[in-house]
């Protein structure tokens, strides 16, 4: 038995290799959506794996970037305000859709208007300026969900104040590993994983029959990797945290995951939310949804939902897990610890 680990964006994925294979292993990585997609599948020879895998999350890509000028979203962005509407492709259309039900579910927590905010605070630019009360506040108001206008029965989208717009980053790489998964079961693969960014969608459990085990990343310093594991053979595991784009200014860590309502980065004393879920569309969505809606709301929010279940990891190392995964996280870092009194 060969034993390796392979970093795969946010989570550390363990695995144990089998010496012997009756199906071809198929192991690989690319960059798109500004993160690292890594990937092993177990499949017939005569299955195309690697390019189901890369056309597909390439294709959400170019459709659903706001900076690629080619996109549907940018071209929505860009005519916000001006009342024209752009008729949009079957996988943009269920995106905003699914994405219009998440909204309402978490109450706005997590929403795809918060284009305006985003670009305000511009995290990934180090040289953008901290932005002005006034700019904060102008933002906030343009990122109100009623700024979307969705026509279902005609398939168009048009944004309706100026400067308002659609993100859909904090859903559309769990969307993509989703299609991609589905393009792959339709070809009879029942063995592997995809892991983008912050997130990981298991699809079966190894040729050997054992599941994978991910490395699940420390949140408080990412360069020690992995604090915790997890075993899965069929689901979803996706982190949002304040480590993964940050910056600092005057001693300050300002992040990318920006509560719509305050219109500040989410500051509720959480370092991590790991959602585990059944697809990685929910929970790529909820994650961001709970990790601003701050411990106790989210954890309310996770105990009322079925199939859904969520590690808090907390700035002093404290660790909470919801009932069921509890007998399934298993805590390597001495100096991470579990704290059921919250």
């Amino acid at each position: 038995m060969k034993k390796n680990i392979i970093i795969v964006g946010l989570l550390l994925l363990l695995t144990l290799m089998g010496c012997g294979k009756e199906l071809a292993h198929f192991e690989n990585s690319f960059v798109t959506m500004s993160t690292v997609v890594s990937y092993q599948v177990y499949a017939q020879e005569n299955v195309n794996v690697d390019s189901i895998i890369k056309e597909e999350i390439v294709n959400i890509e170019k459709i659903m970037s706001r900076t690629d000028s080619e996109s549907e979203v940018y071209e929505i962005n860009q005519l916000a305000g001006t009342g024209r509407e752009v008729q949009v492709s079957e996988e943009l259309k269920e995106l905003i859709e699914v994405s219009i039900q998440y909204q309402e579910i978490t109450e706005n927590n997590f929403r795809i208007t918060i284009f305006p905010l985003v670009t305000a605070w511009d995290i990934m630019n180090p040289d953008a300026d901290i932005p002005t009360e006034e700019e904060i506040e102008r933002a906030i108001s343009l990122s109100d969900v009623e700024n979307l206008n969705y026509n279902h029965e005609k398939g168009s989208v048009s944004m309706i104040e100026v400067g308002s717009g659609l993100d859909l980053g904090g859903i559309a790489k769990g969307f993509a590993v989703d299609k991609a998964v589905e393009k792959l079961k339709a070809e009879s693969v029942n063995s592997g994983f995809i892991s983008i960014g912050g997130g990981i969608q298991a699809f079966g459990a190894k040729e050997s029959g054992d599941p994978w085990v991910l490395g699940l990343m420390n949140p408080i310093i990412p360069e020690k990797g992995h604090f915790a594991t997890f075993e899965i053979i069929e689901g979803s595991v996706v982190t949002s945290g304040d480590y993964q784009r940050n910056k600092k200014r005057d001693g300050i860590l300002y992040h990318h995951i920006i509560n719509p309502e305050t219109g500040y980065p989410a500051d509720k004393g959480i370092a991590a939310v790991t959602i585990f879920s059944d697809n990685s569309t929910v929970a790529d969505a909820y994650s961001t949804a709970v990790y601003i809606m701050g411990f106790e709301n989210g954890l309310e929010f996770i105990r009322e939902r079925d199939n859904l279940e969520a590690m808090f990891v907390f700035h002093d190392k404290s660790v909470y897990l919801t009932e069921g995964i509890k007998d399934k996280v298993k805590i390597v870092d001495t100096e991470f610890y579990l704290d059921e009194t919250r």
